[in-house]
C-alpha cells in the first residue's frame, strides 16, 4: 500500500486503469484517494483474531522495508523483550537506518525517566537515529500519547498499539494504515511541531483554520465505495492547526446518531484526576440514550474498581444504554504485567460514522496530552468497525456490567 497505488486509483474510471496514467501524472478523474487498511492485534491463546485484518506487527515490517528516506515515530514509550515480536520490528528500524533511510523517534519523557530508557538508548546511539524527548508534563501538565509511524511522508500507521512487545502479542489492538501524502501531511506537521519543543525550538504558532478532510478508499478493491477521512487530533492549545482538535467533532458525532452508537476503549472516567467532573462526552452520551439512541460501551476490566465502577453502573442502568467489561485471560505462560486486556479506542455512529484514535475518554487525553486520530465519515469503515465491535461484545470473554440502582451520576458529580 505504497503511493503508487493511491495515485493510480486517481487513475480509475470504473474499474478500468487509463493508459498513460503515471505517479508523475496528474490525471483528470477526480482528486487522489487515500488507501485505508485496518491493522490489529489479537492476544495469543484467544480465538479474537480477524482474519481479514492484518497483524500490526507485519503491517510495521512491511513499512519499514518499504522505506526510501524516512521513518518518522511517536510512541508514549518504548519496551522490548528478547525474542518479541517487537525485536525484529527494532531490528528492521537499525536495518533502515544501515542502508541511510532516517529514522526519528520521539516519545514522553516523564515515562522514559520512569522506567524506559533501554530500547530509546539502543536506537539513539544508531548512526542515522534519533530519539527526542518530549516533557508534556512541563508544557500541559499531560503525556505524548500519540502512537503512529510515517514513511517518506505518506505512509502512515496510527493506533492504540504502543511501542511495546506486549502490544504485538498479548494486548487486542486496533489501528489503521493510511496511504496518503495529504493525510501524511497533517500528521507529520504535528511531528515536527513535537520534535521542534522536544529540541526546545519554538513551534509554529497555531493558527485558525479549516479541518482537513479527504476522499478515502477501504482496502485494495478500486470498485469499493469511497468515503471520507480527516483529522482528530489533541491537545487544542498544541496544534499546528487548531481545526484539527478531536472533541468538538467527537461530542458533534454523537448528538447526530439517530440509531446507534458503539464505543470501545480501554478506559472511561469523566472524574479528572482532581476530581472534578468532565461532562462533555458523558453528557452527550447520556442524551443520546434518552432519546433512543442504542448506546453499548465496552471498556477494559481494568475499569473493574471503585473509583471506574461506579460511572459506568449509572450508565448501564439507563434504559437504551449497555455496558460491558472484556476480560482477557492469562497467558499460558503465567501473569504478564500491563497486559492480556482490550486497548482499542474506536467509535461507530449508526452506520455511517466512525472514529478510530490513540485516546481513552477522560479529560487529560483531550486537554492535557497529544494523541492522533482520524475520522471516517462512510458507511464501509463503520462496517468494518461494527463488525469488529459486535464480534467482542457477542464474545466470551465479555461481561455486561450490572447496572447502579439509579442512573444518576455518581454522588458528588
Amino acid at each position: 500500500m505504497r503511493r503508487s497505488a493511491a495515485l493510480l486509483l486517481a487513475c480509475v474510471a470504473t474499474v478500468a486503469f487509463v493508459a498513460g496514467c503515471t505517479e508523475t501524472i496528474s490525471c483528470s478523474f477526480g482528486p487522489p484517494f487515500a488507501r485505508v487498511e485496518f491493522v490489529e492485534t489479537w492476544p495469543v491463546g484467544t480465538d479474537l483474531d480477524h482474519p481479514e485484518l492484518r497483524d500490526t506487527h507485519e503491517v510495521w515490517l512491511e513499512m519499514i522495508g518499504g522505506a526510501r528516506h524516512t521513518i518518522e515515530l511517536e510512541h508514549f514509550y518504548a519496551s522490548n523483550a528478547e525474542g518479541s515480536r517487537l525485536e525484529s520490528v527494532i531490528k528492521a528500524l537499525e536495518a533502515a537506518a544501515d542502508r541511510g533511510v532516517r529514522v526519528q523517534f520521539t516519545a514522553d519523557k516523564g515515562f522514559y525517566q520512569r522506567q524506559y530508557k533501554g530500547t530509546l538508548d539502543r536506537l539513539d546511539a544508531r548512526d542515522n537515529i534519533d530519539v527526542d524527548l518530549i516533557d508534556f508534563g512541563a508544557l500541559t501538565g499531560g503525556i505524548q500519547h500519540a502512537k503512529c509511524m510515517l514513511v517518506d511522508g505518506d505512509d502512515l500507521y496510527v493506533g492504540s498499539a504502543n511501542f511495546d512487545y506486549r502490544a504485538l502479542e498479548h494486548i487486542q489492538e486496533l489501528g489503521v494504515r493510511v496511504d496518503s501524502p495529504e493525510v501524511g501531511a497533517w500528521v507529520q506537521a504535528v511531528l515536527e511541531y513535537d520534535r521542534a519543543v522536544a529540541r526546545g525550538k519554538t513551534p509554529k504558532t497555531p493558527e485558525p483554520g479549516k479541518r482537513p478532510s479527504i476522499k478515502a478508499l477501504l482496502g485494495n478493491a478500486v470498485d469499493s465505495g469511497s468515503f471520507t477521512l480527516s483529522a482528530a487530533f489533541s491537545p487544542s492549545g498544541s496544534l499546528p492547526d487548531s481545526s484539527t482538535y478531536d472533541l468538538p467533532e467527537l461530542v458533534a458525532s454523537i448528538h447526530r446518531a439517530t440509531e446507534s452508537i458503539r464505543l470501545q476503549l480501554l478506559s472511561y472516567k469523566p472524574v479528572d484526576r482532581q476530581g472534578e467532573w468532565w461532562p462533555e462526552l458523558d453528557d452527550a452520551l447520556r442524551a443520546a440514550a434518552e432519546r433512543g439512541v442504542d448506546v453499548k460501551l465496552i471498556v477494559a476490566d481494568w475499569s473493574d474498581k471503585p473509583g471506574s465502577i461506579e460511572t459506568l453502573a449509572s450508565l448501564a442502568a439507563l434504559e437504551h444504554c449497555s455496558v460491558s467489561f472484556m476480560r482477557i485471560p492469562q497467558h499460558e505462560s503465567g501473569p504478564i504485567p500491563f497486559a492480556r486486556v482490550v486497548h482499542a479506542k474506536y467509535m461507530v455512529v449508526d452506520s455511517d460514522f466512525a472514529w478510530i484514535g490513540t485516546s481513552n475518554w477522560q479529560r487529560g487525553y483531550f486537554t492535557k496530552s497529544r494523541n492522533l486520530g482520524f475520522f471516517l465519515d462512510g458507511t464501509e469503515p463503520a462496517g468494518t468497525l461494527a463488525k469488529f465491535f459486535d464480534g467482542n461484545w457477542s464474545s466470551k470473554y465479555a461481561e455486561l456490567v450490572a447496572p447502579a440502582a439509579t442512573s444518576e451520576r455518581p454522588a458528588g458529580h
